[in-house]
């Protein structure tokens, strides 16, 4: 056994290099002769770690065998991540719902700021256009459903609900506010869901119904008195601003310096 736990100079054992080519036979014979499936390298990551971050998807069989010999599934690597992370920010969604199903914390807060919902949102944000994005969309699904708190911002006192309104990214929207997601949480710069999504080119009327629907004050201002309707006038969002008006935004409002949104239009 001792010699089935030797380590390299990088720290990784056998277990390790058999997960890093993806040999599933080798995982096998060295777990079911005893190596110990818990041994970090030197940058804190574990076999199981080591699966999903290094092969995504692909690698999906091997950490669920390592999951059922009993890999310990909190383990943390250097920068924090867990295995329940890197399968969400991978949209490893068999081995997440393993995962979850099994305990691991759905609210983690790596050295990044991020927990798995919004580095979901984040990933759903890059595939928006891509076929990968249902994927994402149901990782968030598997991970709201298994306690994620909707309402944890990031470093930047971004919430996943307004990192999703911003890229339009309506069924994960429909996904967070389901789950009690509070639309008027504000971020570092005093803005909420709302104005983030007026804010934006990629702005949908779907959107911004959504939130709307589900308490965001169409007539809120951020510290320096921008209101969503000025901030669509800004960037240009005809679509936008027909709907917050629509909605009831007052067209006369000033901000700070005086201005009213059609002096942004």
């Amino acid at each position: 056994k001792a010699q089935l736990n030797t380590r390299d100079r990088l720290g990784r054992t056998p277990l390790h290099k058999a997960v890093e080519y993806g040999r599933m036979e080798a995982v096998e014979i060295l777990t079911n002769g005893g190596a110990d499936p818990d041994i970090p390298d030197l940058v804190g990551q574990t076999p199981l770690i080591c699966s999903i971050s290094e092969h995504g998807v692909d690698g999906e069989e091997i950490a669920l065998h390592l999951i059922r010999q009993g890999a310990d599934i909190h383990a943390k690597d250097a920068k924090g991540f867990t295995a329940c992370y890197r399968a969400a920010q991978r949209g490893c969604l068999s081995v997440l719902g393993e995962l979850i199903s099994k305990g691991a914390d759905v609210n983690i807060r790596p050295f990044n700021g991020k927990t798995p919902l919004m580095e979901v949102v984040h990933a759903a944000g890059w595939h928006h256009l891509h076929n990968r994005y249902a994927i994402y969309e149901a990782a968030a699904g598997l991970l709201l459903s298994g306690g994620a708190d909707p309402d944890i911002a990031d470093n930047k006192k971004k919430t996943p609900l307004a990192k999703a309104a911003k890229d339009s990214e309506d069924g994960l929207c429909q996904l967070l506010l389901h789950a009690g997601a509070n639309v008027a949480i504000v971020d570092y710069l005093g803005r909420d869901a709302l104005m983030r999504a007026a804010s934006s080119i990629f702005s949908t009327r779907k959107t911004l119904d959504l939130l709307i629907a589900h308490g965001a004050d169409v007539n809120a201002a951020s510290p320096d008195g921008m209101t969503p309707l000025m901030m669509a006038a800004e960037t240009g969002g005809k679509k936008a601003m027909e709907r917050l008006i629509y909605h009831g935004a007052h067209v006369n409002s000033i901000n700070k310096d005086g201005k009213t949104a059609l002096d942004f239009a």
